[in-house]
C-alpha cells in the first residue's frame, strides 16, 4: 500500500521488508526513510495537506502520525474495546487536513 503526496511529487510506503515507512520522489532516485514500523503489515496510510503522513499497523492498533520528512511516529488514536474496537486502519486524510477518515 502506498499513498501519494498532495502535490503529486512523493510517493509514502512500506514494503514489508525492513519495516521502514519510506518516501521516494516520483521523478525518481533513493528511497528515504521517514520513520521505523512495528513489526506487524501495515494497514494503510494517507498524506496529509500538513505535510504528515498518517499511517496504521496491525500491531499498533490505533492510528500513528509523523511528519513526511521523517522523525518519531506520535500516536494519533487508541482502539476502546469498550466500544467493540479491535483496530483502526485504511486512514484517508480529508482534503481540508482537518479530520481523518478510518475503518475501526
Amino acid at each position: 500500500s502506498s499513498t501519494f503526496s498532495p502535490d503529486g511529487n512523493w510517493i509514502g510506503f512500506s514494503n514489508g521488508v525492513d519495516n521502514t515507512l519510506k518516501r521516494i520522489a516520483v521523478a525518481g532516485g533513493p528511497s528515504q526513510p521517514i520513520c521505523a514500523l512495528d513489526a506487524s503489515p501495515w494497514r494503510g496510510g494517507s498524506w496529509g495537506p500538513d505535510g504528515t503522513i498518517v499511517f496504521a499497523t496491525a500491531t499498533s492498533k490505533g492510528l500513528r502520525r509523523v511528519p513526511a520528512a521523517g522523525g518519531e511516529a506520535q500516536v494519533l488514536t487508541k482502539v476502546d474495546p469498550a466500544k467493540g474496537e479491535s483496530e483502526h486502519s485504511w486512514p484517508e486524510v480529508l482534503p481540508d487536513g482537518k479530520g481523518v477518515v478510518f475503518t475501526a
